[in-house]
């Protein structure tokens, strides 16, 4: 196995939805999570599907 060379953090944020930045209807994005956004800015990541056909569920269907 490869040696990392840096530390490595893994985040869950279950319910945590990524939507418009713009949507003032969004909790999220009233909650102004400048922790989250810097992080969000400056590191790696990425995001998953946790509902619908790709988690072997109906298609639209929330997983």
């Amino acid at each position: 196995m490869a040696k990392l060379e840096a530390p490595v953090m893994l985040v869950i944020l279950d319910g945590f939805g990524l939507g418009d930045k713009s949507d003032t209807t969004n909790a999220v994005v009233q909650a102004k999570p400048l922790c989250f956004n810097r992080l969000w800015d400056m590191y790696p990541h990425t995001t998953l599907e946790a509902s619908g056909l790709a988690v072997g569920l109906p298609e639209g269907q929330m997983g």
